[in-house]
């Protein structure tokens, strides 16, 4: 084999084996690829669930939280409702005008009355204002009911029955109230008004 021969025959080798390499070289390098973008996406799928996990653990917690600070906040509301019918009875027991009733006796009564009502206005009682206020089933019990012909007056509240109680920001006894209802007009007398109107109108008309 001449020379010339032998040297392109081992450049050829070299070539093949070289480009075996290299073909070699980027199989294993496409693999890697593979198990790289795989290992990314698992990293991936596995952060989106803890930052799920962790924002639902937050909630959680916050909820709790709340759950926590209204039950420290209305705890007393259960003990301040079974009080609220004692002054009552006391505000019945003051408006008695009776000249036989010891004077002494009677400030005494007013004394305790006021120091309870202290007491429970600086645990959250407060009491509702509702004559001239627009009735609201939310925070009114409605007991007796006022024709009124006046559209303004119709769902105001003209009387308090029974005074009704906040507890801090929530109703705790619904006061009880007469409201003023605009009269509802009897269907006749409206067809009669409609035809009248009309007949004036045609008359108008034909002057």
């Amino acid at each position: 084999m001449k020379k010339e021969e032998k040297v392109e025959k081992m450049e050829k080798m070299e070539k093949e084996e070289k480009e075996e390499k290299e073909e070699k070289i980027e199989k294993e390098d496409g693999k890697d690829i593979d198990e790289l973008t795989k290992l990314r996406n698992e990293v991936s799928e596995y952060k989106d669930k803890y930052l799920r996990t962790l924002a639902e653990i937050e909630n959680l917690n916050k909820r709790l939280s709340k759950e926590k600070e209204d039950f420290i906040k209305y705890a007393s509301s259960a003990l301040i409702a079974k009080i609220i019918p004692v002054l009552d009875d006391f505000e019945i027991a003051l408006k008695i005008n009776d000249k036989k009733m010891d004077k002494n006796f009677l400030e005494g009564i007013k004394l305790i009355y006021n120091n309870l009502k202290e007491i429970l206005e600086e645990e959250g009682l407060k009491r509702q204002q509702t004559v001239g206020m627009r009735f609201n089933p939310n925070e009114h019990e409605v007991v007796s009911i006022s024709e009124t012909d006046k559209d303004e007056e119709d769902g105001i509240i003209i009387e308090e029955l029974r005074s009704g109680f906040y507890f801090k920001d929530i109703v705790i006894r619904p006061a009880m109230v007469k409201i003023a209802k605009k009269k509802e007009v009897d269907r006749v007398e409206k067809v009669k008004e409609v035809e009248e109107e009309k007949k004036g109108q045609e008359s108008k008309e034909n002057k």
